[in-house]
């Protein structure tokens, strides 16, 4: 990355950090709110508060919520390649573990049944993610996302999934 590129991201870093913490406080939350980059230009926002339920909501719909509006706000005067990722006490980590858990008890599921498994719904696009690359690379079980819009789930599969 040349040092014009860092300095942009850097400044749209900075940019979404002072975007989450300006929309904290106009939710009366008292934050502190660090930004990192990594990789290519992926900008992750974290927030430690003792409102940290709050700021993450119910299955993280808060965090999308935040991560959504601080990603359009910023792509406006600072537009740019990278991700901006919003966390909270550490939530995002821990529903990740979660959810590769989770993966790991369905392939074993859908290898003894050998019958197809179809998460819930409420599977956000990330989180869908995260089971698919868990599992790719189980030779007996195939994944594939099925449906449009607010029905759209996983299915874990025997086989090929043909």
């Amino acid at each position: 990355m040349s040092s014009e590129s860092e300095n942009n991201v850097s400044e749209r870093a900075e940019k979404a950090r002072k975007v989450l913490q300006d929309i904290l406080g106009y939710m009366s939350v008292e934050a502190d709110v660090t930004a990192t980059v990594e990789g290519v230009e992926q900008i992750i926002l974290t927030v430690q508060s003792h409102r940290g339920g709050l700021v993450i909501g119910k299955k993280g719909q808060t965090l999308d919520a935040l991560q959504f509006l601080v990603a359009r706000i910023v792509g406006r005067t600072h537009p740019g390649e990278g991700r901006i990722m919003v966390d909270a006490d550490g939530y995002r980590e821990r529903r990740a573990e979660q959810l590769r858990v989770m993966a790991h008890q369905v392939a074993q599921r859908v290898r003894e049944e050998r019958v197809p498994y179809a998460f819930d719904p409420s599977l956000n696009s990330a989180e869908r993610r995260i089971v698919h690359m868990e599992l790719k690379d189980e030779p007996d079980l195939s994944t594939r996302s099925e449906g449009e819009g607010d029905d759209r789930r996983l299915v874990v599969y025997p086989g090929s999934g043909d």
